[in-house]
């Protein structure tokens, strides 16, 4: 059964999300040339960030527990995708518009260009070796700068029920 509302920022991504940050912090801590831990660290990097924008667009379902008197609540993203610039259309237009203007503001940019850079960093950190998947200069620095910018912004985000869009 699902809701016809539901919770952003949704608490169960926006966990996992810090799960991913803090292996990230773990990761940067340790991550000295030479170490091995570059793709580890961005693919953590990449998968928290992900997250992050799901945990603003997911909605909970509802089944039944084995009892068949309780629930048991599960988080539904918007989207499988690993794509960042599409999650945005799977945000309330309030928080994504708050989001935009947040990093206008405070990064001095458009949300979606600096997304669009760091697109493919999941596939790539997966697969370096893939001739599909290739890095692009200046990755490194903006994984860091979009996952602070997105873990600060979803926990100052006022928890809020909206109305599940129809096309979702």
């Amino acid at each position: 059964m699902e809701s016809s509302y539901f919770e952003t920022p949704n608490p169960q991504v926006l966990g996992v999300a810090d799960q991913f940050r803090d292996a990230y912090d773990q990761l940067k801590i340790k991550a000295v040339p030479g170490a091995g831990l570059l793709l580890p660290l961005l693919h953590c990097g990449s998968i928290a960030i992900e997250l992050y924008l799901k945990s603003l667009g997911s909605h909970d379902d509802y089944a039944p527990d084995s009892s068949g008197v309780g629930r048991i609540v599960h988080a539904n993203p918007p989207s499988r995708t690993h794509d960042l610039v599409p999650l945005l259309e799977h945000i309330p237009a309030i928080v994504r518009k708050n989001l935009r203007d947040r990093f206008r503001k405070e990064a001095d940019g458009v949300l979606n260009n600096h997304l669009h850079a760091i697109e493919g960093v999941f596939l790539w950190s997966r697969y370096p070796f893939s001739r599909e998947t290739r890095q692009r200069d200046g990755q490194v620095k903006n994984v860091d700068s979009m996952l602070r910018f997105l873990a600060t912004f979803s926990h100052e985000t006022e928890t809020r029920s909206y109305p599940r869009p129809q096309a979702m």
